[in-house]
């Protein structure tokens, strides 16, 4: 008796199971078919987006647009294929028939100049030549010979920069 009753109470609870997902599903086919209409539901307490605020919105996003290719934009004053590091020349030299003093510079490479500069001035420039690295260089540094610059290598590349050889003898020769 106690099996037949547990059985019937199964079903029971089992008929109570189906009714409850049968109307979820009823309920969710509803909503979506809701959304596939285009109709938006807005509960009460939810204030859709003014259409000032839509405008605002739409203008910003417009200058945006216009803005960001201009900062992406190279700078034209920079010239791609010069190289710069800032380097510490321990002791005077001469460059380009000028002589510098030791301190801290900044030095600008082109494809055929070399330029010293200390506070944005130009101090002195010389010609040169590229030349191939075994590989690439660990550091920048000033290579000097008899008083006079005769070679730059600049941290991470795998080319340095000879002082051409007229320029150097010029230099040589003021000292």
């Amino acid at each position: 008796m106690f099996a037949i009753g547990a059985s019937q109470n199964l079903r029971a609870q089992d008929k109570i199971v189906t009714q409850n997902i049968n109307n979820f599903a009823f309920y969710v086919r509803s909503k979506s078919s809701n959304r596939w209409r285009g109709q938006i539901e807005i509960k009460e307490g939810m204030n859709p987006m003014s259409r000032s605020r839509i405008h605002h919105l739409l203008v910003a996003l417009a200058v945006l647009a216009l803005v960001v290719p201009m900062a992406a934009r190279a700078n034209p004053k920079k010239d791609p294929k010069s190289v710069h590091a800032s380097m510490d020349l321990l002791s005077d030299a001469s460059l380009g028939g000028k002589q510098v003093k030791a301190g801290t510079y900044e030095v600008r490479a082109n494809e055929g100049t070399l330029t010293l500069m200390r506070g944005g001035k130009v101090i002195a420039e010389a010609p040169i030549e590229w030349k191939a690295e075994s590989s690439k260089a660990e550091y920048s540094s000033i290579i000097l010979e008899s008083g006079a610059m005769k070679e730059v290598h600049f941290s991470g590349a795998n080319r340095y920069a000879q002082i051409s050889s007229g320029s150097a003898g010029a230099a040589s020769g003021q000292q």
